[in-house]
């Protein structure tokens, strides 16, 4: 490290910096990859263009675009109709369930947003598994799993595969095409898979998901009936100026008045003497609003709360919408909207016993609510939701789009596999294509882009030029030549693989990449017995395998918080899938990219 000179002591200091910040998760990854390179440019280590000229680089434009080509695929039907199919399964054993699970979300992943993949599928994987009788656990990891193997295969199938691709076009080194991962990607699918049938299976755990905890523990524990006596302190006061909610942490379900029985309470609501009331909400904080104001004291509902002629409960799971809009339910107004309540919210398998009205969401955690039936198809169209339960009727067809939709990513895939056109153009030119057949509009167009990966991309790629430029990326593959000196090229594709896998679970993977190419690129010379080709595709497949922790991937976020995983229940069944792909990986990039 003696010949590095100040800018690169500064390079190396940023990027020491953001990875020990991306790894506390406190801050947003595109924030701080901005920051950096804000950094960079103040300290003149990169000239203002070159800061950002990455905004502009064909792998952002790409990444951009498949947001949009993506979300209009899911728009009109397409993967919905795939998960009715799923709805359709009935019976079968584990192991086939996990095939079938495994196989059709990473096909759906290898051309769509992975996430959106796994969000569609998760209702289909939970009927699955009721239907067959096993845990939801069971199946719920293999599906996050799944869909990151799946996107492994195409070019358009992950951001590490579309970036490393780039870079290396870039270089001048080489080039990948479409189809050019499927060789890695599709055996790396083929060794989850089998994976899970003799291994994986095993070691997944056999409890209730979360999504059943929260239906049994709210039925069971958290239910209780209060008589409304001659002592109550304020007959005929509405629940929103009584405010129990706020103050004992409650909610009212039900009123019983007479032989009427309110099943859909709204806090305009009011109470009388000789109401009873079905309450949801924690023993203690239930038995202290009858002693307060003057009911009866409370005891177990007789009879469990479910759907009645008008009303219905069910599970939703929050969707990856939360991680960037951390609403709360009053927030976002959901009794307003769909005129029903939250009656408790799990994460981590765990009920929560904060005030539920004030309690931020959480990408994956798991609602039980209770809703008036003719608001439930508007929940089911509701993108910030997922319903556990849903039925086939409430999943979107298919609409008269689909055909066109479909073609016109049949088309981007062609032309971009012949080399027609760089990917970049071809999925812009979808995209013009999908607005002329007006199978979007362009209102969902600009919304259907999750803007913080381009950004992250965008800032990282002139921060990973400042490596190569300033020599740090030269130092690094020195040091890692060094620790696989004399042990061969496999040795060397190990020590790749494994340090960008050790980043991936610091960093996004994104971000990952785009610090490791530089060092792959560097360690591409002319007596290594593998290519530079080779070395990204390497890179490219180890940054997306982020199977060790649940924060590896939103995909992993999802049915960490959903089924309610243990976080040491990844690393269990992560840690040795990553191996068994690291070691199928670079047996394959000898074979298929040799120097």
């Amino acid at each position: 490290m003696a010949e590095l000179g100040t800018p690169a002591w500064i390079t190396t200091g940023v990027l020491a910096g953001l990875v020990v910040l991306f790894a506390t998760e406190k801050f947003r990854p595109d924030v701080l990859a901005v920051l950096g390179l804000v950094v960079l440019a103040g300290a003149e280590v990169v000239d203002v263009t070159t800061a950002l000229t990455g905004f502009a680089h064909p792998a952002v434009v790409t990444v951009v675009a498949f947001f949009v080509l993506s979300s209009a695929i899911s728009d009109a039907g397409i993967p919905q109709a795939i998960a009715r199919g799923l709805f359709r399964v009935t019976g079968s054993s584990q192991s086939a369930l996990t095939v079938l699970t495994m196989s059709t979300v990473g096909g759906m992943s290898a051309f769509m947003n992975n996430i959106a993949a796994s969000l569609i599928l998760l209702p289909a994987v939970n009927r699955l598994a009721r239907t067959a009788k096993i845990s939801a656990l069971k199946l719920m990891m293999p599906l996050s799993f799944g869909s990151l193997l799946g996107g492994l295969a195409t070019l358009v199938g992950t951001p590490p595969n579309i970036i490393a691709a780039d870079l290396l076009a870039e270089s001048g080194a080489g080039q990948l095409r479409m189809f050019d991962f499927a060789p890695t990607g599709l055996a790396a699918m083929a060794t989850g898979i089998v994976y899970f049938l003799l291994v994986g299976r095993r070691l997944l755990p056999d409890r209730p998901a979360q999504g059943e905890i929260a239906r049994v523990e709210q039925e069971r524990d958290f239910m209780f009936e209060l008589q409304v006596t001659g002592e109550f302190k304020d007959p005929g006061a509405t629940l929103m100026e009584l405010g129990w909610r706020g103050r004992y942490n409650v909610s009212v379900l039900e009123i019983r008045r007479r032989k009427q029985r309110m099943r859909t309470v709204s806090a305009r609501e009011q109470v009388f003497i000789g109401d009873r009331l079905i309450i949801s909400g924690e023993y203690d904080d239930v038995m202290r609003l009858a002693r307060t104001e003057g009911i009866e004291h409370a005891r177990p509902a007789e009879d469990s709360l479910g759907s009645g002629e008008n009303t219905i409960v069910t599970e939703m799971v929050a969707t990856p919408w939360f991680e960037s809009n951390p609403n709360s339910l009053t927030d976002y107004a959901f009794g307003a909207r769909y005129g029903g309540q939250v009656l408790g919210i799990w994460r981590h398998g765990r009920r929560l016993t904060t005030n539920l009205a004030r309690t931020r969401i959480r990408t994956g955690d798991v609602l039980l609510v209770q809703l008036p039936r003719d608001g439930l198809g508007a929940l089911a169209a509701d993108d910030h939701f997922l319903l556990m339960r849903q039925r086939t009727d409430h999943l979107e067809k298919v609409n008269p789009s689909a055909l066109r939709a479909l073609a016109v990513l049949v088309g981007v895939v062609a032309v971009a596999a012949t080399g027609l056109a760089h990917i970049a153009v071809a999925v812009l030119g979808g995209i013009l294509a999908l607005l002329a057949l007006r199978v979007i509009s362009s209102q969902r167009l600009y919304s259907a882009i999750d803007w913080r990966l381009p950004v992250l991309i965008g800032a990282m790629i002139p921060i990973g030029g400042a490596m190569q430029s300033t020599g740090v990326a030269s130092v690094v593959a020195d040091q890692l030549s060094g620790l696989a000196a004399g042990s061969g090229d496999s040795v060397l594709l190990v020590v790749v693989f494994l340090t960008t896998a050790l980043l991936t679970q610091a960093v996004a993977n994104p971000a990952a990449v785009v610090i490791m190419a530089p060092i792959a690129l560097e360690l591409a010379t002319p007596g290594l017995g593998v290519s530079a080709t080779g070395l990204m595709v390497t890179v490219a497949v180890s940054a997306s395998t982020a199977f060790i922790t649940p924060f590896g991937h939103q995909a992993n976020l999802l049915v960490y918080n959903a089924g309610g995983y243990r976080y040491l229940e990844f690393t269990r069944v992560g840690l040795p899938l990553t191996l068994l792909v690291m070691v199928v990986t670079v047996l394959m990039v000898q074979w298929v990219w040799p120097a």
